[in-house]
């Protein structure tokens, strides 16, 4: 009985998100010992959106233990993966061939430094 709550606890913890660093045409969402990469050459837009996940159905993956990361489907999204803790500070990342949500602590600083690496590097 003891084991299965733990098991999840430590799962959870493990895929949380600690943070978000771009470098060059790269983001890269920090998790507790690794990192998810995120290539920023196909991006099409950056856009802050605090209602970004609502009426979302969780397909796969962490629905707010420690963050919401995985795949979500919602109508306006249309499928998408989600690397949040803050779901009101939602940026919308929109690349060509998937669509990613994020929730820095500055939504408006983030998008704009993630035009500003994309811009970079056409």
């Amino acid at each position: 009985m003891v084991i299965i709550p733990v098991a999840i606890l430590l799962t959870s913890l493990f895929f949380s998100i600690r943070g978000y660093v771009i470098t060059d045409n790269t983001l890269y969402i920090q998790r507790l010992g690794w990192n998810t990469k995120v290539d920023l050459q196909n991006l099409i837009t950056a856009e802050v959106d605090p209602q970004a996940m609502r009426n979302s159905i969780r397909k796969w993956g962490n629905g707010g233990l420690f963050s919401f990361s995985g795949k979500f489907y919602n109508r306006r999204l249309g499928n998408y993966e989600a690397y949040a803790t803050d779901l009101s500070k939602a940026v919308i990342l929109k690349l060509r061939d998937r669509t990613v949500v994020v929730t820095p602590d500055d939504p408006e600083k983030f998008a704009h430094q993630v035009l500003a690496a994309f811009d970079s590097s056409s």
